[in-house]
């Protein structure tokens, strides 16, 4: 994630158009909100105990990851000293799968649990 954000920085450092311009930013805007939704989950889930709300963040996070990785393969390849031209999309696959896998489980986590909240008498 972090060499994919510097990707896109070197990608705005050298971008020739405006739109190079727009989508670079685009999608460093996009890398800090789903920073600032992956930094809130840990709170909402483990802290809190907010467990649906938690969904609701790793779900958003999901999707504007998904957002990001989009707007990283639009950037184009970008040249990396030792390797040649890297899409930087590709670095954001595997944290994809990664949210996809985490999602999966706090839904299973809520769903699962369900009949553990304490019974009123």
């Amino acid at each position: 994630m972090g060499y994919a954000s510097h990707l896109a920085w070197k990608a705005y450092d050298s971008a020739l158009t405006p739109k190079g311009t727009e989508v670079a930013v685009r999608s460093l805007e996009l890398y800090y909100a789903q920073l600032g939704l992956n930094l809130l989950w840990t709170p909402l889930f483990f802290g809190l105990h907010k467990k649906g709300l938690a969904l609701v963040d790793i779900l958003a996070l999901t999707g504007t990851s998904a957002w990001w990785a989009k707007s990283l393969f639009e950037i184009g390849p970008v040249r990396v000293p030792g390797v040649g031209d890297l899409n930087p999309g590709w670095l954001a696959v595997p944290y994809l799968g990664w949210l996809s896998y985490a999602t999966y489980l706090n839904l299973g986590y809520l769903v699962l649990n369900q009949d553990d909240k304490p019974k009123k008498y």
